[in-house]
C-alpha cells in the first residue's frame, strides 16, 4: 500500500477539482491510502480567482466540501497548522527584476508570483510601481504558505504525491517541495480530446522538453497508419470549423473565404500570426531567443523588409479581443508607424485560413497556424518558442538577421510528418476519466453528481456582492 497526497487548493475550477477527485478515486481503487490537503485560505492577494473576486473564497470552500464527501469515508483531509508567532517580513525591491530573482528556501516564489499576476490581470508586461503594494502582501502570504506546509505535512510519510497545473504562486511553492524532498509527483492538466486528464511526471505541464518527448512517446501508442489518419483529421476538422475538443477554436466570427481589403496577389504576400503575450511570458523555457517581446519582433520585421516588394499582414490572435494592455497598445502603436502594413483586429472577421492560403510564407511565435500552415503546404517560419519546435515543421532561424534571410528566400514548406505527430498527440494523449464525466470543457458530473457550492454559500455571495456595490453607489452619490 502505497501513501497518496493530493494537494488540492483550488475546488472552483472545473474540470480541475474534479480531477483531484478523479486521482483520489483511482488510487483508493489500487488499494492506497489517500490524504487531500485543502486551500490553506487567506490567499486574498495569490489566488488567480480571489485576486479577481475576494468574495469567491465561500463559494470555493463550499465546492471542496461537497465534492470532498463524495469520496469514500477513508480518505484523509488533512489539516493546516500555522507558525506562531508570525510576522510580515518589509521588503526592500527596487524594480520587478529584483522581486522576480527572490528565492525563498531554495524556492523561486519572485517569478513565479509574477507569473500569476500577469495571469490575473493579462499584462504581460508588470508595472512594479503600480502593484508593489500587493506583490509583496503576495510574497508574505507565500512565504507563509511555505512554512506552514513544512509544519503540517510531513512528507516523508507520503509516496507519491498530485496537484494541479503547478504554475501558479499557490501551486509551484508546494511542487518545488517535492522537488527538494525528492517526492515522486504528478502535475495534472487538461489534455486531448473531452473526458481525458494528463499526468506531467515530475514536472509541471510546461515544461517544453518533457512535451517534446511526451509528443513522441504518444506517438508510438500507435501505428504509422492511425497517426497519419488521426493526425490528417484533425487539420481538416479545425479547418472545416467543425467542433474540436483539443485546442479552442475562434472560427466563429470569421466569414470563410473573406480577405483583407485590396489584397494584392502581385506583391509577396506574408502573414505574422500574433499570440496571446501573456501566456508564456513568464514561463522558464517560454523566453523568445530573438527579441524582447512579439512586438519588438514584428517591428525589426516591417523595419528590415523591402515594401516594395512584400506587403505584410499582421493577424492579431482572437483571445486578445477586448483586452488591453501593454501588448495591445504596443500593435496599435505599430499600427500607426508602419502604414504599409496590414493589421487585423482581434474581431476582424477575415478568415484566417483564406489567409493561409493566399501568403508566401507565415511567421509565428508559437502559435498553432505555425504548425497548421506547413500541413497546408505554405512555408512557415517560427520566431519564438512551441510545443511543436522539436518536430522540425518549420524554419527556425539561427538569429534575428537569419530570420530577415529566410523571408528574403524562397521557401519549400518542411515535411509534414511532424505536423501529423503533433496532432496525434492532442487527439491521443492523457488518461481517460473513468469516475468524471465532462459534459463541457468547463462543467460534468463526479459519480454521478454536479458538483455545485451549498444554496447558502451562494446567497452569502450575493449578498456580499450586493453590499459592495450599494456601497460604492452610496459613495458616489454622496460624491
Amino acid at each position: 500500500m502505497k501513501n497518496i497526497l493530493i494537494y488540492a487548493p483550488i475546488a472552483i475550477f472545473s474540470p480541475h477539482f474534479e480531477t483531484d477527485l478523479e486521482i483520489a478515486m483511482r488510487e483508493l481503487s489500487k488499494g492506497n491510502k489517500v490524504s487531500i490537503l485543502p486551500c490553506k485560505a487567506k490567499l486574498i492577494n495569490s489566488c488567480t480567482e480571489l485576486a479577481r473576486d475576494p468574495d469567491l473564497c465561500i463559494v470555493c470552500k463550499s465546492r471542496f466540501n461537497i465534492g470532498v464527501k463524495l469520496l469514500p469515508q477513508e480518505v484523509e483531509i488533512l489539516s493546516w497548522r500555522n507558525l506562531s508567532p508570525r510576522k510580515d517580513y518589509n521588503f526592500d525591491f527596487k524594480s520587478l527584476n529584483d522581486f522576480n530573482n527572490f528565492k525563498y528556501k531554495e524556492i523561486e516564489v519572485g517569478q513565479f508570483i509574477i507569473s500569476t499576476f500577469i495571469s490575473i490581470y493579462r499584462e504581460p508586461k508588470l508595472d512594479f510601481n503600480k502593484h508593489k503594494i500587493k506583490l509583496e502582501k503576495s510574497l508574505n502570504e507565500i512565504i507563509d504558505l511555505i512554512d506552514d506546509f513544512l509544519v503540517s505535512v510531513d512528507l516523508s510519510q507520503f509516496d507519491e504525491c498530485y496537484l494541479f497545473n503547478g504554475r501558479f504562486s499557490i501551486l509551484y511553492p508546494i511542487l518545488k517541495l517535492f522537488q527538494l524532498h525528492d517526492k515522486k509527483f504528478y502535475v495534472h492538466e487538461g489534455a486531448g480530446p473531452l473526458g481525458y486528464y494528463s499526468l506531467s511526471l515530475g514536472t509541471y505541464p510546461h515544461d517544453l522538453d518533457y512535451k517534446k518527448i511526451e509528443i513522441l512517446e504518444t506517438c508510438k501508442t500507435g501505428s504509422a497508419q492511425d497517426v497519419e489518419q488521426i493526425g490528417q483529421e484533425w487539420y481538416y476538422e479545425r479547418r472545416g470549423r467543425s467542433k474540436d475538443e483539443s485546442l479552442p477554436s475562434f472560427l466563429s466570427d470569421q466569414v470563410k473565404e473573406l480577405l483583407p481589403d485590396n489584397f494584392d496577389t502581385s506583391k509577396r504576400n506574408i502573414s505574422i500570426f500574433v499570440s496571446s503575450e501573456d501566456e508564456f511570458v513568464s514561463i522558464n523555457g517560454w523566453e523568445n531567443p530573438y527579441f524582447l517581446n512579439q512586438n519588438d519582433g514584428i517591428k525589426y520585421i516591417l523595419q528590415n523588409l523591402d515594401h516594395e516588394q512584400f506587403k505584410v499582414y499582421i493577424r492579431v490572435h482572437p483571445c486578445l479581443k477586448n483586452i488591453y494592455n501593454s501588448q495591445t497598445e504596443g500593435l496599435l502603436l505599430l499600427k500607426d508607424e508602419f502604414k504599409n502594413a496590414y493589421f487585423i483586429d482581434a474581431d476582424a472577421a477575415i478568415d484566417t485560413y483564406a489567409l493561409l492560403e493566399k501568403s508566401e510564407k507565415i511567421i509565428s511565435f508559437g502559435s498553432t497556424l505555425g504548425i497548421e500552415a506547413t500541413f497546408w503546404r505554405i512555408p512557415s517560419l517560427l520566431a519564438g518558442r512551441a510545443l511543436y519546435e522539436g518536430l522540425n515543421v518549420c524554419y527556425v532561424p539561427k538569429s534575428k538577421e537569419d530570420l530577415i534571410s529566410l523571408i528574403n528566400s524562397n521557401l519549400l514548406p518542411r515535411d509534414k510528418s511532424g505536423c501529423l505527430e503533433f496532432a496525434y498527440w492532442l487527439r491521443k494523449h492523457g488518461i481517460k476519466y473513468e469516475f468524471f464525466k465532462p459534459d463541457g470543457h468547463f462543467s460534468g458530473h463526479f459519480l454521478d453528481q454536479k458538483i455545485k457550492p451549498s444554496y447558502l454559500s451562494r446567497i452569502i455571495y450575493k449578498i456580499k456582492k450586493m453590499s459592495k456595490v450599494m456601497k460604492k453607489e452610496n459613495h458616489e452619490f454622496q460624491s
